[in-house]
């Protein structure tokens, strides 16, 4: 090998291995920039692990209130039944005619007491539910607005 062959060797050499020196500092940078990803990545997953379990948190106080919304909704549900199968004992006394019109009035009188603390429950558990409704619409609408923020935040 000549002297001028050896130079252009080196020279071949020098210049390759200065390549693979800025390939692997391009490489490094990129690495580096990966990794402040991977951490930013990393923080928006704590944040988004934070918001799925104060929103299951909610799906669950929402799931207690609809049950007692649906349990409310029974109670009146057994008034309101009662209160038919009052009015229908009342209907049948009046139709058993004049004759037995004294002594129907005192049970028509009781049937009607009966049917006042009906009423007065209905009233009551109707007052109940427009609250658990009004309360649950506030929990709703909290959780509508949750999951637009979510779907905005992206």
């Amino acid at each position: 090998m000549t002297n001028e062959e050896f130079e252009r060797a080196i020279d071949f050499l020098l210049k390759s291995q200065a390549k693979s020196e800025a390939r692997i500092e391009r490489t490094n940078e990129q690495l580096a920039r990966t990794d402040e990803q991977l951490a930013r990545t990393d923080e928006q997953l704590a944040r988004t692990d934070e918001r799925v379990t104060r929103l299951a948190e909610q799906v669950s106080q929402l799931s207690d209130q609809l049950g007692a919304f649906a349990d409310t909704q029974a109670d009146i549900m057994r008034v309101v039944t009662r209160t038919f199968e009052a009015q229908a004992q009342i209907n049948e006394s009046l139709r058993s005619g004049i004759s037995e019109l004294a002594a129907r009035q005192l049970r028509t009188e009781e049937a009607l007491a009966r049917l006042a603390e009906a009423q007065a429950r209905t009233d009551e558990a109707l007052k109940q539910l427009a609250e658990s409704q009004t309360h649950t619409d506030r929990r709703l609408d909290a959780l509508i607005d949750i999951l637009r923020g979510g779907r905005n935040g992206k």
